[in-house]
């Protein structure tokens, strides 16, 4: 349940929810939602140590308290560097203006965050970008569909151009799964008012069923002693 004008009680639930599913043993796919809504799924990760944090985005969201919000769609990042069992971090995508100050994108590098533009994505290609993955045994996916060119996905809050394409996520979130276990994965920022013929919410959904898809066939092949 969410109270329109508190916060608070809804991230709350949030967290209490994905604790539950977590403890399960199962692997929570959250469904968002603007980008704050990672803030409180994250918290219930807390049964894990150093996490490594992906994040499909247009914009940095590593801001102090945007307009004097804490805990708000502009800071996730920067509220998930404070907590003690989120470790590294890659942000990939990254274009947006206005989401972050000169001294937010340095607290970000600072902190050791691997920051890939999407120029950069689309000069280097997949590949680069797949070998800049930090290693670690856990990850988490945050995925805000901003990060998608509006071309693609015009169904959310900020659009911004040039931005990234299906068959360039896709890809890295099958190198991250081939890493190491991804132990949750959440889709932020589709807003179907502004979707064009559901065309967002179609690759939101299809990018989310990959995802699960390679986890599955990564702990098939572990299982199997396979190579992966």
């Amino acid at each position: 349940d969410v109270l329109h004008t508190l916060y608070e009680p809804g991230f709350r639930n949030c967290e209490a929810a994905v604790r539950k599913i977590l403890s399960k043993g199962a692997i929570p796919f959250v469904i968002g939602g603007d980008h704050a809504v990672t803030i409180p799924v994250l918290r219930a990760f807390d049964c894990f140590e150093d996490i490594c944090i992906v994040q499909f985005d247009s914009h940095m969201d590593f801001a102090k308290k945007p307009y004097g919000i804490l805990e708000g769609q502009g800071s996730p990042m920067r509220r998930a560097s404070e907590m003690e069992h989120i470790g590294k971090m890659m942000q990939i995508g990254i274009r947006g203006i206005g989401s972050s100050q000169i001294s937010d994108i340095q607290d970000a590098k600072n902190y050791g965050s691997v920051i890939v533009t999407s120029k950069e994505v689309r000069k280097g290609g997949v590949d680069a970008v797949i070998d800049k993955i930090p290693k670690a045994k856990k990850y988490y996916i945050t995925f805000d569909i901003d990060c998608l060119d509006p071309t693609l996905a015009n169904g959310c809050g900020s659009p911004q151009a040039f931005g990234l394409y299906y068959e360039e996520v896709v890809p890295i979130i099958e190198a991250v799964a081939y890493k190491g276990d991804i132990v949750g994965f959440d889709m932020v920022e589709v807003s179907p008012p502004c979707d064009t013929n559901m065309l967002t919410a179609q690759y939101a959904a299809q990018i989310m069923l990959d995802a699960m898809s390679f986890i599955t066939k990564s702990k098939e092949k572990r299982i199997a002693g396979e190579k992966v």
